[in-house]
């Protein structure tokens, strides 16, 4: 099939197979062992270059939290002792 990337810069992530848009968006490098693939591609199930867009807006913001939570998950966080009260009196 012709896939057709959009004129429209407010669309992003956007392109038109046929007459349909779809989201494509690579995955960031260091959360690509999460993911089969390199690449998200996702129809938008729309002929509306403004549902499109829309929708193009939601799905990056939920994959962009998404990805931040994997990423939280990665980070280590030092364990600190907690001080007794007896500790924090002096």
């Amino acid at each position: 099939m012709y896939k057709q990337l959009t004129n429209v810069e407010s669309l992003t992530f956007t392109y038109k197979k046929g007459r349909v848009f779809y989201y494509s968006r690579r995955v960031p490098s260091d959360l690509r062992a999460y993911y089969s693939k390199p690449r998200i591609v996702q129809s938008l199930r729309t002929k509306s270059p403004s549902i499109a867009e829309k929708a193009s807006l939601m799905l990056t913001a939920r994959l962009e939290e998404y990805w931040l939570s994997l990423r939280i998950k990665k980070v280590k966080i030092p364990i600190y002792q907690v001080a007794s009260p007896r500790q924090l009196e002096t």
